[in-house]
């Protein structure tokens, strides 16, 4: 295959996945604890990832990885006791399921999961409520499980805020969880605030967005029309049909 319509192939796919992207990101700006995504490409020379605004050069390509900068978003006032927030650019809350999995988020609303407490010496059970949703409950800084008092309702709970190594291995699982594929253990951050009854809701510039929409958009129009310009020219039939000479 030539490597003018190598180049054209791979731009077309960049073009595809960054309109998709941009389009996701204005879709999802209302989504509690979404934070707009920008792709990453790969240098296939020198293995490295970029962000993909610039990845039309030869040699790049790009995929579904995305990277989030998890600039501080706007905190929202909810009045809701069970609702958590970090109130840093840096940091995550911990959650973790019965299995191990654990995922990181930036704002939670949190209901309060029941389970059964068994004393050791008498052997006696009492009700014991934890803050959790959706199977995952939520790790103190401690690193175990953060206990809800009925009886106390506005007290403000004791949530670990986490940091890691590599935000760009921070792997989206929905608009608002994480699951963290990077390098080292995740540590606590002492000292780390969260803020009770408020939600965060990310800042997304929809004009922005708007602009790398359009402008995907004609970086497709002007590569697909080099496409077929180049295959109607019989440069490389071969290539038409992804195969390689």
């Amino acid at each position: 295959m030539s490597s003018t319509i190598s180049v054209l192939k791979s731009g077309i796919r960049i073009g595809e996945a960054e309109m998709m992207n941009a389009a996701n990101n204005g879709a999802s700006s209302n989504n509690v604890g979404f934070w707009a995504q920008t792709l990453l490409s790969t240098d296939m020379k020198h293995g490295k990832l970029t962000a993909s605004n610039n990845a039309l050069d030869k040699g790049m390509s790009v995929g579904s990885d995305t990277y989030s900068p998890f600039v501080q978003g706007e905190l929202k006032e909810t009045h809701n006791s069970l609702c958590y927030s970090v109130t840093d650019d840096k940091g995550f809350l911990k959650l973790v399921n019965e299995k191990g999995d654990v995922c990181f988020s930036r704002t939670e609303n949190f209901d309060t999961i029941r389970d059964e407490k068994t004393n050791e010496i008498t052997g006696e059970k009492t009700d014991v409520y934890y803050l959790g949703r959706d199977g995952f409950l939520a790790v103190g800084s401690d690193d175990e499980k953060v206990e809800w008092d009925p009886n106390d309702k506005t007290k403000k709970l004791d949530l670990g805020v986490f940091d890691v190594k590599e935000y760009y291995k921070m792997r989206p699982i929905g608009d608002s969880r994480f699951v963290y594929e990077g390098l080292g253990e995740p540590w606590l951050i002492e000292g780390a605030e969260t803020e009770q009854g408020s939600l965060e809701y990310a800042i997304v510039d929809m004009a922005g967005e708007a602009v790398k929409l359009g402008g995907a958009y004609n970086k497709l129009t002007t590569l697909f029309g080099a496409f077929v310009k180049k295959i109607k020219a019989g440069d490389d039939i071969v290539g038409l049909l992804g195969g390689d000479r």
